[in-house]
């Protein structure tokens, strides 16, 4: 699970998380949307190892490590 929190963000914002996953001996793009509200945001999933992602608010990547 990922909550997170965007100062002095618009009233609603959208957050993308981007990460790879290997499916078929082949790299496939995972994205995730949501709406931060007031601020406040939220993830909610399984993987099942230690993963690099992005978080992208506003155009602006963040990167990020998911396990």
């Amino acid at each position: 699970m990922i909550d997170g929190y965007i100062k002095n963000a618009e009233e609603v914002e959208t957050v993308s998380l981007y990460y790879l996953l290997p499916q078929n001996n082949k790299w496939h793009e995972m994205i995730d949307t949501t709406n931060a509200i007031n601020g406040q945001f939220s993830f909610k999933g399984y993987i099942d190892e230690l993963t690099g992602a992005y978080i992208k608010i506003d155009g602006t990547p963040i990167r990020i490590y998911l396990e």
